[in-house]
């Protein structure tokens, strides 16, 4: 049985009056996966393909880690999300970008991806090279041009293969592109499905209807277990012919907590619900990882970030450095024996330094703010030490962590959205380095 046949044979599980069964299978499935886990798992973890739909907030960005080692991002949300997408992208251990995709140049798309080009390499980028006027879209083309990156202007129908396991094809757009559409810049996404064996992922930018009847009437095959629905749920995408020709499994919404468009519209997924296809959305859900091997994949979200270092160009002046405050842990006291006790060697006591400080201390509403610290035993920066850090916003509290590198330094970010003007944002940093913590603070104020 094929992974189609498979997929036609268990569609009932996912009705409703199929739970009780669903639980009394759970146990012996799940045995029984095991046991075919351990015979056909592929010998080694670089067998997997791991797609990653960063949460960023209402726009969409996704990164493919390939078996063989290549690392390929299709989009960036927005600007301000761009310090945190490279954070995340770092501390994933990537250390420069195979292939950049980006589908179109609206803003909740290529944004973050300025910043990756700014401070990551990347060997080769395709897009649609539609002519479109904005600022943002423009530096990331001139980014381009200045970093000497080979780019190609994609059409329906070209392939290409990344590295020895993952082909990818352009569904779309057509050459000459659409026009005449209510939105030419989405139905002109670069649409992508992507292959590892026997699981296909579809990856359709902003389409809309208008797209997804082109596409039908011109593509032969469609089909992909993992869909990334298309303008983040909109109703004008995502059709019920579109969908019966894709035939997801799971569907997976990019898309923002609250966004002022209603997004994922309450029609789409009672399409995709129609259509039994399981829903992940990262408003809900946070970052989602599908795990593949070629033959079957798994869905999960990711539970918390942590922000490694960002290799920056310069590194930021620190405003100030504080002293350190332990802050020791109880310690039982240990049992005396009859064992004379020998004379004591002197051990000197290490020196602890810790300090903080923010990439602007003034900065603006819907801006992203950087804190950074750095932690020092006799001068030394020491690697590996964990920073957590708590903002004392005027009505909540929020945090994010780091983990010291080699110099020491750690850092993490947030985006402060509406955070009242004027009013002083305390972030109190700890490290903890062996049984202690030691604190400092620094702040910013929104102007």
């Amino acid at each position: 049985m094929n992974l189609r046949e498979h997929k036609e044979t268990d569609r009932s599980l996912r009705c409703p009056e199929a739970l009780k069964a669903i639980i009394i299978l759970v146990p012996i499935l799940t045995v029984a996966g095991i046991i075919l886990w351990a015979l056909q798992a592929p010998s080694a973890a670089t067998g997997l393909l791991r797609v990653t739909f960063i949460d960023v907030g209402q726009g969409d960005a996704a990164w493919l880690k390939t078996p063989d080692g290549w690392d390929i991002l299709i989009d960036g949300g927005k600007e301000a999300q761009g310090p945190d997408l490279v954070s995340y992208l770092q501390g994933q251990g990537v250390t420069d970008i195979e292939v950049l995709v980006l589908s179109h140049p609206h803003a909740d798309h290529v944004g973050g991806l300025v910043t990756v080009l700014q401070n990551m390499e990347v060997d080769q980028a395709l897009t649609n090279c539609q002519d479109y006027s904005s600022i943002i879209y423009q530096t990331f083309k001139n980014l381009l041009v200045d970093n000497s990156i080979p780019t190609s202007c994609v059409r329906e129908g070209d392939t290409f293969t990344w590295g020895s396991y993952i082909s990818a094809t352009i569904v779309y757009p057509p050459d000459p592109l659409m026009s005449g559409t209510g939105s030419d810049v989405n139905n002109n996404s670069v649409t992508l499905r992507i292959s590892y064996d026997a699981v296909d992922f579809l990856f359709a930018g902003d389409i809309e209807s208008e797209a997804e009847t082109a596409i039908l009437a011109s593509v032969p095959i469609l089909e992909a277990e993992v869909l990334k629905v298309a303008h983040h749920g909109s109703n004008s995408s995502s059709t019920a012919s579109f969908l019966s020709q894709v035939d997801p499994e799971v569907a997976i919404i990019s898309v923002g907590a609250s966004n002022p468009y209603g997004h994922p519209a309450p029609e789409t997924l009672q399409r995709l619900g129609d259509a039994g296809v399981i829903i992940y959305r990262t408003d809900e859900d946070g970052t989602l990882v599908v795990t593949a091997d070629g033959m079957t994949y798994s869905v999960q979200g990711e539970a918390s970030h942590i922000y490694l270092p960002l290799v920056l160009k310069t590194w930021p002046t620190p405003t100030f450095t504080p002293t350190a405050t332990p802050m020791p842990t109880s310690t039982p006291s240990p049992t005396p024996t009859s064992t004379p006790t020998p004379t004591p060697t002197a051990t000197p006591i290490p020196s602890i330094q810790v300090s903080a400080w923010v990439s602007d201390p003034t900065p603006s509403q819907y801006t992203t703010v950087t804190v950074y610290g750095q932690f020092l035993v006799n001068g030394v920066g020491v690697a590996g030490v964990p920073m957590h850090t708590t903002w004392h916003y005027k009505t909540v509290t929020r945090s994010c962590d780091g983990v010291t590198d080699a110099t020491g330094l750690a850092y993490c970010s947030r985006y402060i959205s509406g955070a009242t003007i004027g009013y002083t944002v305390v972030i109190d940093v700890d490290f903890t380095y062996g049984a202690q913590i030691y604190h400092t603070s620094t702040s910013f104020t929104p102007q």
